[in-house]
Protein backbone atom coordinates (compact mmCIF):
# COMPACT_ATOMS: atom_id res chain seq x y z
CA UNK A 1 0.00 0.00 0.00
CA UNK A 2 0.92 3.71 -0.79
CA UNK A 3 2.08 5.70 1.67
CA UNK A 4 -0.23 8.44 0.93
CA UNK A 5 -3.03 5.48 1.38
CA UNK A 6 -1.67 4.72 5.04
CA UNK A 7 -2.25 8.52 6.09
CA UNK A 8 -5.34 8.40 5.30
CA UNK A 9 -6.73 5.64 6.84
CA UNK A 10 -8.14 6.23 10.51
CA UNK A 11 -5.60 5.72 13.43
CA UNK A 12 -7.44 2.24 15.22
CA UNK A 13 -6.46 1.04 11.87
CA UNK A 14 -3.60 1.59 11.21
CA UNK A 15 -3.17 -0.22 15.47
CA UNK A 16 -4.78 -3.07 14.44
CA UNK A 17 -2.34 -3.16 10.95
CA UNK A 18 0.74 -2.63 13.46
CA UNK A 19 -0.98 -5.10 15.88
CA UNK A 20 -0.18 -8.04 13.13
CA UNK A 21 3.47 -7.29 12.72
CA UNK A 22 4.64 -7.31 16.31
CA UNK A 23 7.83 -7.67 15.66
CA UNK A 24 8.23 -4.98 12.95
CA UNK A 25 6.70 -2.38 14.76
CA UNK A 26 10.08 -0.51 15.25
CA UNK A 27 10.51 -0.33 11.32
CA UNK A 28 7.13 0.73 10.79
CA UNK A 29 7.11 3.83 12.94
CA UNK A 30 9.72 4.97 10.23
CA UNK A 31 7.88 4.46 7.66
CA UNK A 32 5.62 8.12 8.10
CA UNK A 33 4.28 10.34 10.86
CA UNK A 34 1.14 8.82 10.82
CA UNK A 35 1.82 5.52 10.80
CA UNK A 36 4.61 5.94 14.12
CA UNK A 37 1.83 8.36 15.92
CA UNK A 38 -0.71 5.05 15.50
CA UNK A 39 1.85 2.50 16.22
CA UNK A 40 3.81 4.32 19.62
CA UNK A 41 0.95 2.39 22.23
CA UNK A 42 1.79 -0.45 20.94
CA UNK A 43 5.54 -0.02 20.32
CA UNK A 44 6.15 1.29 23.97
CA UNK A 45 2.97 -0.82 25.56
CA UNK A 46 5.84 -3.11 27.11
CA UNK A 47 8.91 -2.30 28.78
CA UNK A 48 11.55 -4.14 30.10
CA UNK A 49 13.93 -3.14 32.71
CA UNK A 50 16.92 -4.87 33.06
CA UNK A 51 19.47 -5.56 37.16
CA UNK A 52 21.76 -7.38 36.41
CA UNK A 53 24.02 -8.12 39.28
CA UNK A 54 27.17 -9.44 37.47
CA UNK A 55 27.23 -6.90 34.42
CA UNK A 56 24.68 -3.58 35.90
CA UNK A 57 25.38 -1.87 32.95
CA UNK A 58 23.19 -3.36 30.76
CA UNK A 59 20.45 -1.66 29.99
CA UNK A 60 21.34 1.00 32.48
CA UNK A 61 20.87 4.20 29.52
CA UNK A 62 17.46 2.86 28.93
CA UNK A 63 16.73 3.28 33.08
CA UNK A 64 17.97 6.53 32.69
CA UNK A 65 16.22 7.62 30.07
CA UNK A 66 12.89 6.39 31.54
CA UNK A 67 13.89 7.93 34.81
CA UNK A 68 13.65 11.73 33.43
CA UNK A 69 10.13 11.05 32.54
CA UNK A 70 10.66 11.91 28.88
CA UNK A 71 10.50 8.69 26.63
CA UNK A 72 7.09 7.39 25.26
CA UNK A 73 7.03 4.37 28.03
CA UNK A 74 5.89 6.56 30.45
CA UNK A 75 2.71 7.33 28.33
CA UNK A 76 1.90 4.37 26.70
CA UNK A 77 3.77 1.39 28.97
CA UNK A 78 0.97 -1.45 30.45
CA UNK A 79 3.68 -4.17 31.09
CA UNK A 80 6.35 -4.30 33.03
CA UNK A 81 9.09 -6.66 33.23
CA UNK A 82 11.39 -6.46 35.37
CA UNK A 83 14.36 -8.99 34.67
CA UNK A 84 17.70 -10.29 36.74
CA UNK A 85 19.82 -12.30 34.75
CA UNK A 86 23.20 -12.28 34.94
CA UNK A 87 25.23 -11.97 31.84
CA UNK A 88 28.41 -14.07 30.74
CA UNK A 89 30.52 -12.77 28.39
CA UNK A 90 33.55 -14.35 28.92
CA UNK A 91 36.05 -12.36 30.38
CA UNK A 92 33.78 -9.29 29.62
CA UNK A 93 33.64 -8.96 33.77
CA UNK A 94 33.55 -5.55 34.87
CA UNK A 95 36.48 -4.06 37.32
CA UNK A 96 34.97 -3.76 40.86
CA UNK A 97 35.33 -0.29 40.93
CA UNK A 98 33.52 0.26 37.67
CA UNK A 99 30.70 -2.07 38.93
CA UNK A 100 29.83 -0.31 41.94
CA UNK A 101 29.51 3.16 39.47
CA UNK A 102 27.56 1.53 37.58
CA UNK A 103 25.30 0.55 40.95
CA UNK A 104 25.19 3.91 41.83
CA UNK A 105 23.78 5.11 38.41
CA UNK A 106 21.24 2.39 39.53
CA UNK A 107 20.08 3.61 42.63
CA UNK A 108 19.86 7.17 41.74
CA UNK A 109 17.65 5.78 38.46
CA UNK A 110 15.83 3.33 39.71
CA UNK A 111 12.96 4.87 41.60
CA UNK A 112 12.73 7.46 39.27
CA UNK A 113 11.90 5.13 36.43
CA UNK A 114 9.35 3.22 38.20
CA UNK A 115 7.28 5.96 39.47
CA UNK A 116 7.68 7.29 35.75
CA UNK A 117 5.59 4.62 34.74
CA UNK A 118 2.23 5.58 36.29
CA UNK A 119 0.02 3.72 34.04
CA UNK A 120 1.12 -0.34 34.51
CA UNK A 121 -1.60 -2.67 34.66
CA UNK A 122 0.88 -5.91 34.15
CA UNK A 123 4.10 -6.58 36.41
CA UNK A 124 6.49 -9.42 36.30
CA UNK A 125 9.35 -9.52 38.17
CA UNK A 126 12.45 -12.08 38.28
CA UNK A 127 13.28 -12.00 41.72
CA UNK A 128 17.12 -12.26 42.49
CA UNK A 129 17.91 -12.48 45.83
CA UNK A 130 21.72 -13.32 47.03
CA UNK A 131 25.59 -12.63 48.40
CA UNK A 132 26.34 -11.20 45.33
CA UNK A 133 23.25 -8.59 44.19
CA UNK A 134 22.46 -5.71 46.06
CA UNK A 135 19.70 -5.57 48.60
CA UNK A 136 18.79 -2.59 47.98
CA UNK A 137 17.34 -3.01 44.69
CA UNK A 138 14.65 -5.49 45.67
CA UNK A 139 13.90 -2.66 47.79
CA UNK A 140 13.25 0.04 46.00
CA UNK A 141 10.92 -2.41 43.65
CA UNK A 142 9.19 -3.91 46.53
CA UNK A 143 8.58 0.05 47.76
CA UNK A 144 7.52 1.13 44.37
CA UNK A 145 4.15 -1.48 43.86
CA UNK A 146 2.00 0.55 45.61
CA UNK A 147 2.96 3.28 43.33
CA UNK A 148 1.61 1.07 40.65
CA UNK A 149 -2.08 2.33 41.31
CA UNK A 150 -3.26 0.39 37.98
CA UNK A 151 -1.66 -2.90 38.28
CA UNK A 152 -4.01 -5.77 38.45
CA UNK A 153 -1.41 -8.49 37.11
CA UNK A 154 1.46 -9.14 39.33
CA UNK A 155 4.07 -12.23 38.95
CA UNK A 156 7.09 -12.72 41.14
CA UNK A 157 9.12 -15.86 40.48
CA UNK A 158 13.00 -16.49 41.30
CA UNK A 159 14.25 -15.90 44.83
CA UNK A 160 10.90 -15.31 46.65
CA UNK A 161 11.45 -17.13 49.94
CA UNK A 162 14.83 -15.20 50.34
CA UNK A 163 13.01 -12.04 49.81
CA UNK A 164 10.12 -12.90 52.05
CA UNK A 165 12.33 -14.09 54.83
CA UNK A 166 14.33 -10.85 54.54
CA UNK A 167 11.50 -8.10 54.00
CA UNK A 168 8.47 -9.48 54.75
CA UNK A 169 7.38 -8.34 51.34
CA UNK A 170 7.62 -4.60 52.53
CA UNK A 171 4.56 -2.50 50.95
CA UNK A 172 2.56 -5.80 49.29
CA UNK A 173 -0.17 -5.15 52.17
CA UNK A 174 -0.99 -1.77 50.19
CA UNK A 175 -1.82 -3.46 47.27
CA UNK A 176 -5.40 -4.84 45.80
CA UNK A 177 -8.07 -4.66 43.08
CA UNK A 178 -5.52 -7.98 41.54
CA UNK A 179 -6.84 -10.02 38.68
CA UNK A 180 -4.44 -12.28 38.44
CA UNK A 181 -1.59 -12.77 41.18
CA UNK A 182 1.34 -15.28 40.69
CA UNK A 183 3.62 -16.05 43.61
CA UNK A 184 6.55 -19.08 42.65
CA UNK A 185 9.33 -19.32 44.37
CA UNK A 186 11.87 -21.39 42.91
CA UNK A 187 14.75 -20.70 45.81
CA UNK A 188 15.67 -22.88 48.82
CA UNK A 189 16.03 -21.43 52.43
CA UNK A 190 16.82 -23.84 55.51
CA UNK A 191 14.20 -21.92 57.60
CA UNK A 192 10.25 -22.11 57.78
CA UNK A 193 9.65 -18.35 56.18
CA UNK A 194 8.13 -15.75 58.36
CA UNK A 195 4.33 -15.73 57.90
CA UNK A 196 4.62 -11.77 57.85
CA UNK A 197 4.87 -12.21 54.17
CA UNK A 198 1.46 -14.48 53.82
CA UNK A 199 -0.15 -11.65 56.37
CA UNK A 200 0.73 -9.25 53.61
CA UNK A 201 -0.53 -11.06 50.57
CA UNK A 202 -3.75 -11.81 53.17
CA UNK A 203 -4.09 -7.85 53.12
CA UNK A 204 -3.98 -7.49 48.90
CA UNK A 205 -6.09 -10.35 47.71
CA UNK A 206 -8.80 -9.15 50.67
CA UNK A 207 -8.77 -6.03 48.59
CA UNK A 208 -8.99 -7.91 45.57
CA UNK A 209 -12.51 -9.23 44.80
CA UNK A 210 -12.17 -9.89 40.99
CA UNK A 211 -9.07 -12.71 41.58
CA UNK A 212 -9.83 -14.80 39.44
CA UNK A 213 -6.51 -16.26 38.62
CA UNK A 214 -3.95 -17.40 41.75
CA UNK A 215 -0.81 -18.80 41.24
CA UNK A 216 1.07 -19.87 45.19
CA UNK A 217 3.78 -22.35 44.92
CA UNK A 218 6.60 -21.53 47.58
CA UNK A 219 7.51 -24.34 49.30
CA UNK A 220 9.15 -22.80 52.29
CA UNK A 221 6.06 -21.00 53.11
CA UNK A 222 2.91 -20.67 55.25
CA UNK A 223 -0.36 -19.53 52.99
CA UNK A 224 -2.82 -21.03 55.24
CA UNK A 225 -3.78 -17.20 55.89
CA UNK A 226 -4.31 -17.06 51.95
CA UNK A 227 -6.97 -19.97 51.81
CA UNK A 228 -8.64 -18.72 54.96
CA UNK A 229 -9.07 -15.14 53.73
CA UNK A 230 -10.08 -16.40 50.34
CA UNK A 231 -12.96 -18.22 51.99
CA UNK A 232 -13.91 -15.72 54.45
CA UNK A 233 -13.64 -12.91 51.16
CA UNK A 234 -15.69 -16.21 49.32
CA UNK A 235 -13.19 -14.68 46.32
CA UNK A 236 -13.57 -18.17 43.91
CA UNK A 237 -10.62 -18.37 41.58
CA UNK A 238 -11.23 -19.95 38.84
CA UNK A 239 -7.62 -20.57 37.54
CA UNK A 240 -5.48 -21.99 40.45
CA UNK A 241 -1.89 -23.27 40.03
CA UNK A 242 -0.40 -24.41 43.57
CA UNK A 243 1.81 -26.72 45.96
CA UNK A 244 2.48 -28.19 47.95
CA UNK A 245 -1.25 -29.47 49.07
CA UNK A 246 -2.49 -28.73 52.46
CA UNK A 247 -5.76 -29.00 54.62
CA UNK A 248 -6.48 -25.53 54.31
CA UNK A 249 -6.08 -25.18 50.37
CA UNK A 250 -8.63 -28.41 50.48
CA UNK A 251 -11.10 -26.53 52.67
CA UNK A 252 -10.91 -23.72 50.07
CA UNK A 253 -11.36 -25.71 47.42
CA UNK A 254 -14.03 -27.67 49.40
CA UNK A 255 -16.12 -24.59 49.25
CA UNK A 256 -17.25 -23.53 46.50
CA UNK A 257 -17.63 -24.49 43.04
CA UNK A 258 -16.53 -23.02 39.40
CA UNK A 259 -12.92 -24.02 38.63
CA UNK A 260 -11.93 -24.21 35.34
CA UNK A 261 -8.08 -25.09 35.09
CA UNK A 262 -6.26 -26.37 38.41
CA UNK A 263 -2.80 -27.60 38.48
CA UNK A 264 -1.86 -29.13 42.34
CA UNK A 265 1.57 -30.97 43.55
CA UNK A 266 0.90 -33.26 46.12
CA UNK A 267 1.66 -33.06 49.80
CA UNK A 268 5.42 -32.00 50.94
CA UNK A 269 7.80 -35.18 51.12
CA UNK A 270 8.14 -35.41 54.85
CA UNK A 271 4.13 -35.66 55.57
CA UNK A 272 3.31 -39.14 57.12
CA UNK A 273 1.67 -41.82 54.76
CA UNK A 274 -1.33 -41.44 56.95
CA UNK A 275 -1.49 -37.80 56.80
CA UNK A 276 -0.75 -38.01 52.86
CA UNK A 277 -3.48 -40.48 52.36
CA UNK A 278 -6.32 -38.32 54.34
CA UNK A 279 -5.28 -35.28 51.54
CA UNK A 280 -5.41 -37.68 48.75
CA UNK A 281 -8.76 -38.60 50.12
CA UNK A 282 -9.67 -34.70 50.82
CA UNK A 283 -8.92 -34.06 47.62
CA UNK A 284 -10.01 -36.87 45.21
CA UNK A 285 -13.18 -37.92 46.78
CA UNK A 286 -14.58 -34.32 48.02
CA UNK A 287 -12.27 -31.26 46.88
CA UNK A 288 -12.27 -32.31 43.04
CA UNK A 289 -15.54 -33.45 42.93
CA UNK A 290 -16.50 -29.90 43.62
CA UNK A 291 -15.28 -28.79 39.95
CA UNK A 292 -16.12 -31.74 38.27
CA UNK A 293 -18.55 -30.56 35.72
CA UNK A 294 -16.87 -26.95 34.88
CA UNK A 295 -12.82 -28.09 35.27
CA UNK A 296 -11.44 -27.62 31.63
CA UNK A 297 -7.57 -28.43 32.44
CA UNK A 298 -6.63 -30.66 35.30
CA UNK A 299 -2.85 -31.66 36.25
CA UNK A 300 -2.63 -33.67 39.70
CA UNK A 301 0.75 -35.09 39.76
CA UNK A 302 2.53 -36.39 43.30
CA UNK A 303 5.42 -34.39 44.63
CA UNK A 304 7.08 -37.26 45.41
CA UNK A 305 5.81 -41.53 45.53
CA UNK A 306 3.30 -42.39 47.92
CA UNK A 307 -0.34 -42.13 48.79
CA UNK A 308 -1.08 -39.17 46.27
CA UNK A 309 -2.84 -40.21 42.98
CA UNK A 310 -5.52 -41.60 41.20
CA UNK A 311 -6.31 -44.52 42.68
CA UNK A 312 -9.64 -47.39 41.44
CA UNK A 313 -11.40 -46.02 44.56
CA UNK A 314 -11.69 -42.68 43.61
CA UNK A 315 -10.92 -42.82 39.53
CA UNK A 316 -15.06 -42.62 39.51
CA UNK A 317 -14.38 -38.64 39.55
CA UNK A 318 -13.06 -38.61 36.46
CA UNK A 319 -16.45 -39.88 35.03
CA UNK A 320 -18.22 -36.62 35.94
CA UNK A 321 -16.22 -34.25 33.78
CA UNK A 322 -17.71 -33.19 30.39
CA UNK A 323 -15.92 -30.18 29.66
CA UNK A 324 -11.98 -31.31 30.72
CA UNK A 325 -10.08 -31.22 27.46
CA UNK A 326 -6.31 -31.66 29.18
CA UNK A 327 -5.38 -34.54 31.98
CA UNK A 328 -1.80 -34.76 33.25
CA UNK A 329 -0.73 -37.09 36.37
CA UNK A 330 1.36 -39.23 37.32
CA UNK A 331 1.85 -42.88 38.72
CA UNK A 332 3.79 -44.74 41.56
CA UNK A 333 6.40 -47.40 40.67
CA UNK A 334 5.23 -49.67 43.49
CA UNK A 335 1.60 -49.85 41.37
CA UNK A 336 3.25 -50.35 38.26
CA UNK A 337 4.95 -53.35 39.64
CA UNK A 338 1.82 -55.23 40.86
CA UNK A 339 -0.67 -54.83 38.35
CA UNK A 340 -0.59 -51.55 36.19
CA UNK A 341 -4.39 -50.37 37.44
CA UNK A 342 -3.64 -47.10 37.49
CA UNK A 343 -2.09 -46.81 34.06
CA UNK A 344 -5.45 -49.03 32.80
CA UNK A 345 -8.08 -47.18 34.75
CA UNK A 346 -6.89 -43.48 33.35
CA UNK A 347 -7.03 -45.11 29.74
CA UNK A 348 -10.13 -46.81 30.95
CA UNK A 349 -11.87 -43.18 32.10
CA UNK A 350 -11.02 -41.67 28.06
CA UNK A 351 -14.35 -43.35 26.80
CA UNK A 352 -15.77 -41.28 29.29
CA UNK A 353 -14.33 -37.97 28.74
CA UNK A 354 -16.05 -36.46 25.67
CA UNK A 355 -14.09 -33.27 25.49
CA UNK A 356 -10.24 -34.75 26.19
CA UNK A 357 -7.92 -33.94 23.72
CA UNK A 358 -4.85 -34.26 25.59
CA UNK A 359 -3.39 -37.01 28.54
CA UNK A 360 -0.25 -37.29 29.67
CA UNK A 361 1.12 -39.86 32.45
CA UNK A 362 4.17 -39.75 34.01
CA UNK A 363 6.45 -40.91 36.63
CA UNK A 364 5.91 -40.18 40.27
CA UNK A 365 9.45 -38.63 41.75
CA UNK A 366 11.55 -41.09 43.71
CA UNK A 367 11.11 -40.96 47.34
CA UNK A 368 14.08 -41.03 49.35
CA UNK A 369 14.94 -40.64 53.01
CA UNK A 370 18.82 -39.85 52.83
CA UNK A 371 21.07 -37.53 49.86
CA UNK A 372 21.35 -39.09 46.94
CA UNK A 373 22.89 -38.76 44.07
CA UNK A 374 20.78 -37.32 40.60
CA UNK A 375 21.38 -40.11 38.85
CA UNK A 376 19.25 -42.55 41.02
CA UNK A 377 16.55 -40.20 40.68
CA UNK A 378 17.18 -40.31 36.32
CA UNK A 379 17.20 -44.14 36.75
CA UNK A 380 13.98 -44.28 38.70
CA UNK A 381 12.10 -42.29 35.96
CA UNK A 382 13.87 -44.23 33.16
CA UNK A 383 12.42 -47.56 34.96
CA UNK A 384 9.36 -46.53 35.53
CA UNK A 385 8.58 -44.97 31.83
CA UNK A 386 9.67 -47.85 30.32
CA UNK A 387 7.25 -50.02 32.69
CA UNK A 388 4.71 -47.52 31.88
CA UNK A 389 5.22 -48.11 27.96
CA UNK A 390 4.98 -51.66 28.64
CA UNK A 391 1.53 -51.46 29.87
CA UNK A 392 0.48 -49.48 27.00
CA UNK A 393 1.86 -51.37 24.73
CA UNK A 394 -0.39 -54.56 26.18
CA UNK A 395 -3.44 -52.57 27.15
CA UNK A 396 -6.69 -53.74 25.21
CA UNK A 397 -10.12 -52.47 24.92
CA UNK A 398 -13.70 -53.22 23.13
CA UNK A 399 -14.55 -49.54 22.66
CA UNK A 400 -13.13 -47.74 20.12
CA UNK A 401 -9.84 -45.41 20.95
CA UNK A 402 -9.27 -42.09 19.46
CA UNK A 403 -7.19 -40.06 21.32
CA UNK A 404 -3.75 -40.35 21.00
CA UNK A 405 -1.99 -40.26 24.91
CA UNK A 406 1.50 -39.18 25.97
CA UNK A 407 2.69 -41.55 28.54
CA UNK A 408 6.04 -42.61 30.01
CA UNK A 409 8.47 -40.32 27.61
CA UNK A 410 6.54 -41.24 24.28
CA UNK A 411 3.20 -40.98 22.24
CA UNK A 412 1.21 -43.75 21.42
CA UNK A 413 -2.16 -43.34 18.84
CA UNK A 414 -4.65 -45.44 19.29
CA UNK A 415 -4.97 -48.62 16.65
CA UNK A 416 -7.84 -51.27 15.90
CA UNK A 417 -5.68 -54.96 16.15
CA UNK A 418 -5.98 -58.62 16.02
CA UNK A 419 -5.94 -61.89 17.05
CA UNK A 420 -6.55 -64.96 17.41
CA UNK A 421 -8.99 -63.92 19.76
CA UNK A 422 -10.63 -61.38 17.57
CA UNK A 423 -10.31 -57.90 17.17
CA UNK A 424 -9.66 -55.34 19.67
CA UNK A 425 -8.49 -51.18 20.25
CA UNK A 426 -4.83 -50.74 21.80
CA UNK A 427 -2.06 -48.55 21.37
CA UNK A 428 1.18 -48.09 19.22
CA UNK A 429 3.96 -45.83 20.19
CA UNK A 430 4.56 -42.97 16.96
CA UNK A 431 6.96 -41.62 18.78
CA UNK A 432 10.95 -41.43 19.90
CA UNK A 433 12.83 -39.62 22.49
CA UNK A 434 15.23 -36.93 20.94
CA UNK A 435 18.04 -38.24 20.15
CA UNK A 436 20.65 -35.68 20.80
CA UNK A 437 19.69 -36.33 24.78
CA UNK A 438 21.52 -38.49 26.82
CA UNK A 439 19.62 -41.84 27.01
CA UNK A 440 21.59 -43.85 29.21
CA UNK A 441 22.06 -43.71 32.61
CA UNK A 442 25.03 -45.26 34.94
CA UNK A 443 24.87 -46.08 38.75
CA UNK A 444 27.40 -47.62 40.10
CA UNK A 445 27.57 -51.16 38.03
CA UNK A 446 23.78 -51.14 36.76
CA UNK A 447 23.22 -49.32 33.64
CA UNK A 448 19.66 -48.13 32.58
CA UNK A 449 18.75 -47.04 28.69
CA UNK A 450 15.80 -45.19 28.10
CA UNK A 451 15.80 -46.46 24.29
CA UNK A 452 12.64 -48.54 24.62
Amino acid sequence: MPVASLISLPAELLQEIGGHWPWDQKNLRTVCRSLRVAINPLYFSTVTIMLSGQRPDKGLRQLEAIASGETSWSTYARTLSISTANYYYGNENLEEEDKNAFFQRIKQSLGPALASLKHIQTLSWAIRESHDYPEWINNIVLDALPSFSNLNDLSLSGDLHAVMSRTGLQGFGQLGNFHKLMLSGTDYVCDKVSANGSLKICKAISRSPQLTTLHLSASSADFSPVWNILCIESIHITDLITSPVTREMLRYLSSYSGLTRLTVNGPVSDVSPSEELALADAFFLSALTKHAETLVHLSCSASVEGKWGFTPSNSDVLSHMPRLKTLMTSVNMVDLRQNGDTVELLLDAIPNLPSLTSIIIIPSTLRVSRPVCGGFFANHRIRTSQRIRQIMRAYRSAVPLHLVVDAGSRRFEPKLKSDEEGKWWGYEKISEPDRGRLNIIRIGGAMASDSE
